[in-house]
């Protein structure tokens, strides 16, 4: 069984960085033992450890991880959690790309968090019908309060780096030096010497209790919550999200022993579970449903530096945003003025409800926006590595088979009822499911880009083979 797991010590710093195992999970037995084994041989010059996982060259998707028999066996995750807690030297995480799942977890137990301005958290077992065991409902409260630790715990949704940072889950965002040759590390490294130096910011998980400065705001939240619940599940109740209340409650009213001990004990009942197992069943069938199609399967995508949108379609405006946020460039072309600036202007208002709202900062959307960038001339598009296509624009094929042929064996995807042209897929979009019509004969390449780039963006892809304008999707409504 291979660990998974590379050290190296330099500058009285230990770099643990950890590989996703083949079975997709965000942590196995063998990188536990590893771990493990690691915290307990650290070099008497070692100071401080650095954990992070190895997302270089693929992009992890986030969702909760499936139970699996050897999650069991010793060290289990909550034996890592405490470990990783009670080290006698301070442990730092920095989180790049997607972390979810058991993962996730451990990232609480650290003692200071840094992420990448891309990163995204997920705490997402409620998907399944179940809630952590590992301390998750009790740390978590403890770092960001009982509200942004409910909401995060129920509703299973990932949160930005920016967000994270705006409520105290994440300590720091650092950002990747630019210049060739800098070392990516030396922002972290930085930050940890210089937390060395203050002697600040060193509890980890249970010990540090910024959340709980306000009991009555706690305890309020707490009850807004139940009282939501109440009122808003369908029957039979979510016995998941009851559990998740009353852990986040017991994290304010129990010692920490206790907290722990009444979290395991509410998700060693659930676990076994009729609804759980099915839950699980259904997400095993999703995942499944996601595989790549089998010419497909071990191929590297193209990476998607710079995404290109032409025609200003306002249905594009989330995907533009997800793209902004995930730190890509955008280059929107559009010969009609006032749609380019209708589309520009409902971007605008999306970034400043998420200021209000606390998942942007004012910093973070001028960041975006400078890498936003409109035009009505197709040369803007030759920087795109990926390219959408509105079908709600009157576009000349003429033009359309230009910007194919600009793209060789990138990925170009077409919304819209008018004809695909040799080279291009089409895309029918229900919610955040994308259908791709992919016919025999399309280029392997581009097929598999795009669909990686999609799945980044956050929307589940479905590969077909027909290129009709409806969809499946579509053909089932109809008959229905």
């Amino acid at each position: 069984m291979t660990t998974g797991l590379h050290s190296n010590h330099e500058a009285g710093v230990m770099h643990l960085v950890l590989r996703r195992p083949p079975d997709g999970r965000s942590l196995d037995r063998g990188q536990r033992a590893a771990l493990v084994a690691a915290l307990s041989a650290l070099p008497g010059d070692c100071a401080a450890v650095l954990i992070r996982w190895d997302v270089v060259g693929r992009q992890w998707p986030l969702g909760p991880d499936l139970p699996h028999d050897e999650d069991r066996q010793s060290p289990d995750l909550s034996d890592l959690c405490s470990m990783v807690e009670g080290c006698m030297r301070p442990v730092f995480m920095l989180i790049e790309g997607n972390l979810a799942g058991a993962a996730a977890d451990l990232a609480l137990a650290a003692h200071g968090r840094f992420a990448r301005p891309a990163a995204r958290l997920q705490f997402g077992a409620t998907r399944l019908g179940l809630i952590p065991d590992c301390g998750t409902t009790q740390r978590l409260p403890r770092l960001v309060g009982a509200a942004s630790a409910l909401r995060l715990l129920c509703d299973g949704q990932p949160v930005s780096a920016a967000e994270g940072l705006a409520m105290g889950l994440v300590d720091h965002v650092v950002e990747v030096a630019a210049g060739a040759g800098d070392d990516p590390l030396a922002a972290p490294l930085a930050l940890i010497h210089g937390a060395l130096a203050s002697g600040k910011g060193m509890h980890a998980g249970i010990a540090r209790g910024e959340g709980m400065r306000d009991a009555r705001a706690y305890l309020a939240a707490v009850a807004a919550a139940r009282g939501e619940a109440a009122q808003t599940d369908a029957a039979p109740k979510d016995p998941a999200r009851t559990a998740l209340i009353d852990c986040v409650e017991a994290a304010m009213l129990l010692p920490a022993p206790q907290g722990l001990a009444y979290e395991r004990s509410l998700a060693q009942g659930l676990a076994a579970s009729a609804r759980a197992a099915a839950l699980c069943h259904r997400h095993h069938a999703a995942l499944r449903a996601e595989e790549l199609p089998e010419g497909l399967r071990g191929l590297v995508p193209a990476p998607v530096r710079h995404l290109g949108v032409f025609g200003a379609d306002p249905a594009f405006a989330g995907l533009v945003l997800t793209a902004l946020s995930r730190g890509l460039g955008v280059s929107v072309v559009d010969a009609d003025r006032d749609r380019l600036v209708a589309l520009l202007k409902t971007i605008a208002a999306r970034q400043e409800a998420a200021i209000s709202a606390g998942r942007l900062t004012a910093a973070q959307r001028d960041a975006e926006w400078a890498l936003l960038a409109a035009a009505s001339d197709l040369a803007s598009l030759e920087v795109a590595d990926f390219v959408l296509v509105s079908g709600a624009a009157t576009l000349a094929m003429p033009q359309i088979a230009a910007v194919i042929a600009q793209r060789k064996a990138r990925g170009v995807v077409m919304t819209g009822r008018d004809e695909v042209p040799d080279g291009a897929f089409r895309m029918i979009v229900t919610g955040r499911v994308a259908e791709i019509a992919m016919p025999n004969g399309s280029g392997a390449q581009p097929a598999v880009q795009t669909i990686s780039f999609l799945r980044h963006m956050g929307m589940t892809v479905v590969p077909i083979g027909a290129q009709s304008p409806s969809g499946i999707a579509g053909r089932l409504s109809g008959a229905g």
